[in-house]
């Protein structure tokens, strides 16, 4: 009798070490699922601020040129009433 509730006891012994084999394992598949979409959800993000750094490096080449032709017309009407100022008082 001693030896069938030893057998049985090996028997549930093994049978729980196998559910939490079982269950780590699952954990790890789902841990490795959820690392993948994160992985994948920052790949997502990476490429958007690439593009949105592009996008401001773009803004920032248009408004300096924007700059510096409005520099160039307010010179421009500068030397103009300059002209006329100095054209008027001959």
């Amino acid at each position: 009798m001693a030896e069938t509730f030893s057998a049985l006891h090996i028997g549930t012994r093994d049978d729980r070490s196998e559910a939490l084999l079982s269950d780590s394992l699952r954990v790890n598949q789902e841990t490795e699922e959820i690392g993948g979409a994160a992985l994948a959800q920052m790949q997502r993000q990476r490429e958007q601020l690439a593009g949105a750094q592009e996008l401001a490096q773009d803004t920032h080449q248009v408004t300096r040129q924007a700059k510096q032709t409005l520099k160039a017309i307010a010179w421009k009407i500068l030397r103009e009433k300059l002209t006329l100022v100095l054209l008027s008082d001959s």
